[in-house]
């Protein structure tokens, strides 16, 4: 008589031998893989278990290549106290003071945890587990064990920030990426003991791109060559249609038919499926019917939620069949996200891995590469070219969610000159 463990044995060899029929041999390996990567973290943080790895040297070869010039000097700490650098010290405390008497938001917290860990993947080559709840107490104002934490980031050790500014530059040529990455950093570093000069630098350095983004912004302008883009970008019933079928890929058909019927920023990659029409004021969502068609968005959390607060857009017709089957196929149950990772339909992209996602699917379409911030950019062009009258204008914004004034300046009408602006 065959024991349990053997029957089990011939059991798990069965299933592997038909799971590998199914999907072919590459395939099956790379989804054991997935499948093993998500077990071992699961248990390593149950067991609060952390797998220790050298600091990895910050890649600043070849020399960063940026769109605007923003200076970046070594950080500057005081040596000799006088009375001028006493005054600056002591304003500098001020302002860490109010910043940390001042409650981020929840979906601000989120947003720069997000930011930190994805520096922190980047530059240790690892995940970091746990202590993402440490950050969050830092962001919160909470007690936090800071020599623990300090020791798992150690690229943000004392008078040694310029290497990582630099690193996340060339990261994120683009500005208002890096202005994003900025912003995490401040709001991170002036709730730490301890690091006056570096809050000093980020937060300068923040106010800086923040002004020459803004000056940028108000001219309207824009280069050719992304002219050129902005203008290859038709939102014209039957191109949509021509390039829908231009695409082979569910996936991509689904993520561009989206943001064509209903442009958004990148919270499209935070829906989750959800079966019934129970309405929920946390998280963005996709709701389907018995039969599993999908009737509409619902969005809670997204950039200027705070302005215009829930948004519920039915599914646009033209694209609901084509989200139904890509459902279908890929099996998606309650509270799966829409798009997932391969390992776990339960795991998001992050934001920097989506927006890649969303690039790759546009150049598939206009062989060029396309950011979202450029897409929304030849929403507001293509639209307000066309407005009859100013209230057309206001739904072209409310559709972007943002408001009038920041749509305008989205519209794109002149062409960039070189010139400098100081």
């Amino acid at each position: 008589m065959t024991t349990l463990q053997e029957r089990n044995r011939v059991y798990q060899a069965r299933h592997r031998a038909k799971k590998r029929a199914e999907l072919g041999n590459e395939e099956f390996k790379k989804e054991n893989r997935d499948y093993m990567k998500t077990y071992r973290d699961a248990r390593n943080e149950a067991e609060g278990y952390e797998k220790k790895r050298p600091v990895q040297e910050l890649p600043l070869e070849p020399p960063i290549v940026v769109k605007k010039t923003i200076t970046l000097k070594p950080i500057k700490t005081k040596t000799k106290e006088t009375a001028k650098t006493k005054k600056q010290a002591l304003n500098i405390q001020v302002q860490k003071k109010k910043l940390k008497l001042k409650k981020l938001s929840d979906k601000t917290v989120k947003i720069y945890l997000d930011n930190l860990t994805t520096l922190h993947h980047q530059i240790q080559k690892e995940q970091l587990g746990r202590w993402r709840q440490e950050i969050v107490k830092v962001l919160k104002g909470q007690v936090y064990n800071e020599t623990e934490l300090m020791k798992q980031l150690p690229y943000l050790k004392r008078n040694n920030l310029l290497p990582v500014i630099e690193f996340l530059r060339e990261q994120y040529p683009e500005d208002n990426t890096f202005k994003t990455k900025i912003s995490a950093l401040t709001g991170f570093l002036g709730r730490l003991e301890g690091y006056e000069a570096e809050y000093e630098y980020v937060s300068d350095l923040g106010i800086s791109l923040q002004k020459k983004y803004t000056a940028d912004r108000d001219l309207n302008e824009i280069s050719q060559e992304e002219m050129d883009i902005i203008n290859l970008i038709t939102f014209d019933e039957g191109d949509i249609r021509k390039n829908l079928k231009k695409l082979t890929d569910l996936k991509d058909k689904v993520l561009y038919g989206i943001y064509m019927y209903m442009p958004r920023r990148l919270e499209v990659r935070l829906v989750q499926i959800q079966y019934g029409s129970k309405d929920t004021d946390k998280g963005n969502f996709l709701i389907l019917n018995k039969m599993k068609m999908p009737e509409k968005f619902i969005f809670n959390e997204y950039k200027t939620s705070d302005t215009y607060g829930k948004q519920i857009i039915d599914v646009p017709d033209e694209i609901q069949d084509i989200i139904h089957k890509y459902i279908l196929n890929n099996d998606l149950k309650n509270k799966d996200y829409l798009f997932y990772l391969d390992r776990n339909k339960r795991e998001p992209y992050d934001e920097g891995a989506f927006s890649v996602i969303f690039s790759n699917v546009f150049k598939k379409v206009y062989g060029k590469h396309i950011t979202n911030q450029m897409f929304r950019k030849s929403y507001a062009t293509y639209f307000n070219k066309r407005a009859k009258n100013l209230g057309e204008k206001k739904k072209y914004a409310n559709d972007l969610s943002h408001s009038l004034s920041v749509h305008l300046e989205y519209e794109k009408y002149n062409i960039k000159k070189n010139i400098t602006i100081i």
